[in-house]
């Protein structure tokens, strides 16, 4: 199972919904601001993501997570790998846009193990690329040597 967020085109549609809808907040009956029901959809659209990865992470075997090389993990990317190991699932991180030349990206990966080795777990991190095709089926190799 790959775990990933609601992408932004998913967010702005039930935004939009939320928005359509004109639910009397008071006893005026005026609607909720936009900026308040904006909010209120954000929260329940990061609520639904989690209760679906959480889902994921319960009827898979091993969990891979795809992070971009670029970026550094976000606080729900940390919770969501705390979750799969409490869960003991096994983890493979796959480390996406590896072909970008930067001296971040060694940095990075260097930090990411690090950070696996303090989790106290052998992850096995795959450096890939989408946008070239490679890495890819070092992940699935990765996947089932880690479900075994």
């Amino acid at each position: 199972y790959f775990i990933h967020k609601l992408n932004q085109g998913e967010l702005k549609r039930r935004e939009e919904e939320e928005n359509k809808k004109e639910e009397p907040d008071d006893l005026n009956g005026k609607g909720r601001s936009s900026s308040s029901s904006s909010v209120e959809t954000e929260e329940d659209l990061d609520n639904f993501s989690l209760l679906r990865t959480r889902r994921a992470i319960l009827s898979a075997e091993v969990v891979v997570i795809v992070v971009d090389g670029l970026n550094m993990f976000s606080t729900r990317d940390i919770q969501i790998m705390k979750l799969i190991l409490k869960q003991g699932k096994s983890l493979v991180v796959a480390v996406n846009k590896m072909d970008a030349s930067s001296n971040d990206i060694e940095e990075y990966t260097e930090w990411m193990l690090s950070f696996f080795r303090r989790m106290g777990s052998k992850i096995p991190v795959v450096e890939m690329s989408a946008k070239q095709g490679w890495g890819v089926s070092e992940i699935m190799d990765t996947a089932i040597g880690v479900s075994k």
